[in-house]
């Protein structure tokens, strides 16, 4: 399953009439719902997949585990509409894949993908610096050892 991330203001006050739990885990999906009057930002990662999505109060994203290898995501809308579902893929690739899922008028989920190309990363370059030899110079004073010895007043 993928890993779930939400960032935002999640904090609820605790009564017996208050509004439903931002995380509802189930056995066959997961849901996360945005609080009234609050935007989260949700991130579901699994092996090269990164998907995006800014619930805003009321809505809701939903995600179903198909397989081993891949989940199907959905959006509720604040007025209760529910999305056509989108399917995502947890296969291993050589490149990284990006969604940002969102929900039109119509209630259908638009997801915008895009790919991450891998950068190469290389062991820092040594800086071509080589300080100057500082040049000390020394002058003898000669001063005699002296002991100095005051008589009390």
């Amino acid at each position: 399953m993928a890993s779930i991330q939400i960032a935002g203001n999640i904090a609820l006050q605790s009564t017996k009439n208050s509004e439903p739990s931002v995380i509802s885990a189930r056995k066959e999906s997961t849901q996360i719902q945005a609080p009234r009057d609050r935007i989260l930002r949700v991130s579901l990662a699994a092996r090269n997949q990164i998907t995006h999505s800014t619930l805003r109060g009321g809505t809701s994203l939903i995600a179903y585990r198909l397989t081993d290898n891949s989940i199907e995501v959905s959006l509720k809308g604040a007025n209760g509409k529910n999305s056509s579902p989108s399917r995502f893929s947890m296969q291993p690739g050589s490149f990284v894949s990006s969604s940002t899922l969102s929900m039109n008028n119509e209630g259908s989920v638009v997801v915008t993908e895009s790919h991450v190309d891998a950068m190469p990363v290389l062991p820092q370059r040594k800086q071509n610096f080589t300080p100057q030899t500082r040049t000390s110079t020394t002058s003898a004073v000669e001063s005699p050892p002296s002991i100095v010895i005051y008589e009390p007043d």
